[in-house]
């Protein structure tokens, strides 16, 4: 089964734009002044507001991601299943064929047996190969979702670390 593009070019980008976000977010605190005689950082409060809107901004699209990967996942598996329906027809519309006839019915049936067995089996594979493709692409943005998230936590560890003297 084609696997396509995935993830898809829009999701990566998603994603870089996230970790750049942080990136810049750690630079600000980094790049800021600090507060003599204490463990505090000023920051130009108008580009953290900005950098903080852009965070709420990308995380709804990486939830958008894991719906759109779900939507995948139940298209795959709903073709599959019609796939295997329309094996499964086939194959008992040739059986049918085969028993009409007057010639080797005997075979005919083993013939049809045989096919339609195969066809169960093609089925059952393309469902299973169907249902471990989204899986594992769920784990992947599951992994990537959790290492997203432990560097925004370690941006606001670092933040609330730096708070301004000013509070």
């Amino acid at each position: 089964m084609a696997t396509g593009s995935w993830p898809r070019a829009t999701e990566r980008a998603a994603a870089i734009d996230v970790l750049r976000l942080l990136e810049d977010l750690e630079r600000l605190v980094s790049d800021g002044r600090h507060v003599p005689l204490t463990n505090k950082v000023l920051v130009d409060e108008q580009r953290f507001a900005a950098l903080v809107e852009q965070l709420r901004a990308a995380v709804p699209e990486e939830l958008r991601q894991v719906r759109r990967l779900l939507q995948d996942r139940d298209r795959l598996l709903a073709e599959a299943r019609h796939e295997a329906e329309r094996i499964a027809r086939h194959a008992e519309e040739q059986l049918e064929f085969m028993l009409q006839g007057n010639n080797a019915i005997q075979r005919a049936q083993r013939s049809a047996d045989e096919r339609l067995a195969d066809a169960r089996r093609q089925a059952e594979g393309l469902c299973a190969e169907a249902e471990k493709y989204a899986l594992d692409l769920l784990v992947a943005f599951e992994r990537e979702m959790q290492r997203q998230l432990a560097a925004v936590r370690k941006g606001l560890a670092t933040l609330e670390r730096r708070e301004p003297a000013a509070q």
